[in-house]
């Protein structure tokens, strides 16, 4: 048995870290490239990049967010930013307030100082990784040395853990996981070297994975917490067989464990910290079962190649547990030393499908029973939402039992049988580790290094002697990952910024400054809200467009910008690429923004709302009917019998646009229309339904208020007065020209008006892409408004980046409305339009899907009826 480091092997202890280090940069070159290519300006984002784009600009993710504490660490060891503080995000203007116990991340954040401190941010999170995967190596060749038959075999096994499918998942998607998993490997050896050796060094290195790994990942801390007890178990038997230990093994072990006992003390004292951290959040009471169903993997995520499964095996390994499988069962005929191998290694195999069976969460074979029973046994369960994470343990157990199954192989006799099996046993494991290279390809975020926004407020704020203090958007609760390039670039110029993310979020922020600031994703914050900003000290807006999904607003980006250029409260500093800058004035009499935004002639919504949706099965006076007329599945039947009234969805509006309802319908009848804010007004109007077939009506929602273009919320119900109609969607939408009526009547729509990725010019609307930022995909699109039935005309306004990039392929437009669909190329240089014959009024829907190759400008598209 190999006895580990110690005096006598130590020049060779030395040399297998030296081959350790060079085996895991080889490792990490072969499984995360392209990242080492752009190693000192790019950081990996994802394992599974789908859209074959090349590296993309601050793509938002836990990265960034994993970054900038790396990042705080670095910078509160070279004293820039106070010790045990985090001023920079959730800071409501009192930096006190923001200190709080932090174990930054070491020593993963030291590494990353080492290596910044070299090449710059993104080096140092590449280098950070790799040391991970070096001392991984370390100790898995350390631990696999009292398991495996030889000093080759142990050598190659170590690699089974850098390779293993699962330490990449996380690595290249920005996880602390991915660094904590060296954890693991330490652990395992030093209960390891105690439980069978009484070794005080070995109790020294479980302790300080006690100590350290709540500092690096809290739940690779949970699972190595529950697995120490079973491993210290089982290293005994192995090791000493399956026996109780004598008085004086108890003695000796007793004596060797302060270290141990040291660590797990500490480690209490975090886990009782980190209870009391969390009863401050909304996780307090657990998570639900629908979070946790929501990110739980079925087992099937074990061979299913085509998924993004973090618990992916692959079919040749799932083929190599069951040949081990078949070794431990024959082993336990044989006598001695391989009979005691293959009852470990059964044993191991055990644990595995175990974890595997956990792993699925609410998905594993035996339902939401065995899910819930576990959590009735081990509490702190309940706050895992993310199951699979219990895969941390298997990469180490795999390399176990491949070292375990060797062992139970019958001595060849023959040089030349030896030979064979040793060519076996390479072929099975590149066999292996070829299908876990080939299923990642990584993604690549180039960090930015200045941003010139966030620089105008840092410089801005300077100039006037105050401190840079600003409100990003869009603004989320704070669990966001959209919020992780703000959480970046603030952290360039040392900006204190109100929002910020975190995994858990704060109740007091998200009650006392998510809620009452929520509609500012509109871009017109009313004067109450500014109020608010100020006794927060924050000055400054920082407007991020290239970050600003539907779900963000009730209307796409553009809208949101131009209310921010059109506030007569906020000044316009600086723009840099998809970030605006804006500074608080106190009075709405200071200067004028130097840039007016083009007129934006329609407002597509996110939501829209089907009656059917809104009213009671069996209700007097209406009745749903389905056929394929609908612009959904079916519609609302309504006569003047209907007791009470149906009612829409709630739509958060801002802004001085002159708002109406839409609505499409047909019935001869009258109906009572009401508009309600969430100030309790109300307007009444009433509405005829005059027509045979589908017909589009609008109705104003002019409600007064105290401040008419603040944001507030509205709905609308309808009641039958008489005959009756039958009433399909409603949407609410700004009054304006779209779409195009009568023939010969045309509508030209801005870029910036449309659902988008890019970077908008508003002085006449037109959007910006670049290959670095926005990938070959879907990067503008419209819907939930109708067009009129006839012939129409569609042109496109578009053309490259420069004038050599004439004759390249743009993208590609497509229209679909009512069953009928167009679509047309979009060169640089040559005129682009579609015609459609538009067969009825339901919702339209127009993607353009980028081709990714050269920079272009798309100014606008024109609809035309014929």
């Amino acid at each position: 048995m190999t006895e580990g480091f110690n005096v006598k092997t130590f020049s060779g202890a030395w040399g297998r870290v030296l081959a350790a280090g060079v085996a895991s940069l080889l490792v990490a070159v072969a499984f995360s490239w392209p990242v080492a290519r752009y190693a000192g300006r790019g950081i990996a984002y994802t394992a599974f990049e789908r859209e074959g784009a090349g590296p993309r600009e601050m793509v938002p993710g836990d990265h960034l967010q994993f970054l900038y504490h790396l990042w705080l660490a670095q910078d509160t060891f070279a004293g820039r930013t106070p010790p045990f503080s985090n001023p920079y995000e959730f800071n409501t203007g009192n930096d006190a307030a923001r200190r709080e116990a932090s174990t930054y991340y070491l020593p993963f954040s030291a590494f990353f100082a080492l290596g910044s401190a070299v090449g710059g941010r993104a080096f140092g999170w590449n280098f950070a990784g790799w040391m991970s995967l070096w001392l991984t190596g370390v100790f898995a060749w350390a631990l696999a040395r009292r398991y495996a038959p030889g000093e080759l075999s142990a050598a190659v096994l170590a690699l089974v853990p850098l390779a293993f499918p699962y330490t990449w998942v996380n690595l290249l998607s920005g996880s602390p996981t991915g660094l904590a998993l060296m954890w693991v490997p330490v652990l395992l050896y030093g209960l390891d070297r105690w439980a069978a050796d009484g070794s005080a060094a070995g109790a020294a290195w479980a302790g300080a994975v006690l100590a350290f790994a709540e500092w690096s990942d809290t739940h690779v801390f949970f699972f190595a917490v529950l697995a120490a007890p079973f491993w210290t178990v089982f290293a005994w038997c192995h090791h000493r067989g399956w026996r109780w230990p004598t008085r004086r093994e108890w003695a000796g072990r007793l004596a060797a464990a302060w270290p141990l006992l040291l660590g797990a003390a500490l480690a209490g004292w975090q886990v009782r910290s980190l209870g009391r951290s969390l009863g401050e959040t909304a996780v307090a009471a657990g998570r639900g079962e629908g979070e946790v169903t929501l990110f739980s993997v079925p087992v099937a995520g074990l061979w299913r190649t085509g998924g993004v499964a973090k618990t992916y095996v692959g079919g040749p390994a799932l083929a190599l547990g069951g040949l081990l499988a078949a070794l431990g069962v024959a082993g336990l005929f044989r006598r001695g030393w391989h009979r005691r191998a293959a009852v470990s290694l059964l044993l191991v195999l055990g644990a595995m499908v175990g974890i595997a069976v956990l792993s699925a969460g609410m998905a594993n074979p035996f339902g939401p029973r065995l899910w819930k029973a576990l959590v009735r046994v081990v509490p702190p369960y309940g706050m895992i939402r993310q199951a699979d994470k219990i895969f941390c343990l298997m990469p180490m157990l795999a390399m176990v039992a491949c070292a375990l199954g060797l062992r139970t192989l019958p001595a060849p006799g023959a040089a030349w049988a030896r030979r064979v099996r040793r060519a076996v046993c390479a072929a099975v494991l590149l066999a292996v580790g070829a299908s876990w290279q080939m299923r990642h390809h990584p993604g690549v975020c180039l960090v930015d290094a200045e941003q010139g926004a966030y620089a105008a407020v840092a410089a801005d704020a300077a100039a006037r002697g105050t401190e840079a203090r600003a409100l990003a958007i869009p603004l989320w609760p704070g669990d966001s990952h959209l919020s992780s390039p703000c959480q970046h670039d603030a952290s360039l110029y040392r900006i204190r910024m109100v929002n910020g993310y975190r995994p858990t979020v704060r109740k007091a922020y998200y009650e006392g400054v998510f809620l009452p600031l929520e509609s500012v994703n509109l871009g017109w914050p009313s004067g109450e809200q500014l109020r608010l900003l100020g006794a927060c000290g924050a000055e400054y807006l920082l407007f991020h467009e290239d970050a600003f999904p539907e779900k963000a607003g009730s209307f796409p980006s553009g809208v949101t910008l131009a209310n921010l250029l059109r506030h007569p409260r906020l000044r316009f500093l600086a723009r840099d690429r998809g970030v605006w800058a804006f500074r608080i004035q106190d009075a709405a009499d200071g200067p004028e923004n130097p840039v007016s935004p083009a007129s934006v002639p329609v407002l597509f919504p996110v939501r829209t709302w089907n009656w059917k949706n809104g009213v009671e099965p069996g209700a007097s006076g209406t009745r749903v009917v389905e056929g394929a007329a609908a612009s959904a599945s079916a519609w609302l039947h309504a006569d003047a019998g209907m007791q009470g009234a149906v009612t829409s969805r709630w739509i958060r509006v801002a802004g001085p646009w002159a708002w109406e309802w839409r609505f499409r319908a047909r019935g001869r009848g009258e109906l009572e229309w009401h508009t309600r804010d969430d100030e309790g007004a109300c307007e009444t109007r009433t509405v005829a339904v005059d027509a045979d077939d589908w017909n589009w009506y609008a109705v104003p929602a002019g409600l007064a208020a105290n401040e008419p273009e603040a944001a507030r919320e509205l709905t609308a119900d309808f009641r039958m007065v008489s005959g009756e109609a039958d009433m399909d969607a409603v949407l609410l939408t700004a009054a304006g020209g779209f779409p195009p009526a009568k023939p010969g009547d045309a509508c030209e729509v801005p870029a910036m008006a449309f659902f988008r990725d890019g970077c908008a010019n508003p002085a006449d609307g037109s959007v910006s892409f670049h290959p670095d930022a926005d990938p070959a995909r879907v990067v503008l699109h419209a819907g939930n408004l109708p067009l009129e039935p006839g012939p129409l005309r569609v042109t496109v306004d578009a053309a490259a980046g420069t004038d050599g990039d004439d004759g390249e392929l743009l993208g590609i437009l497509c229209l679909r409305t009512g069953g009928a669909e167009a679509a047309c190329e979009v060169v640089s240089g040559q005129p682009a339009e579609l015609r459609l014959d538009v067969p009825d009024n339901r919702f339209f829907e127009m993607t353009f899907r980028y081709a990714g190759r050269v920079p272009f400008t798309l100014r606008g598209i024109r609809f035309e009826r014929l």
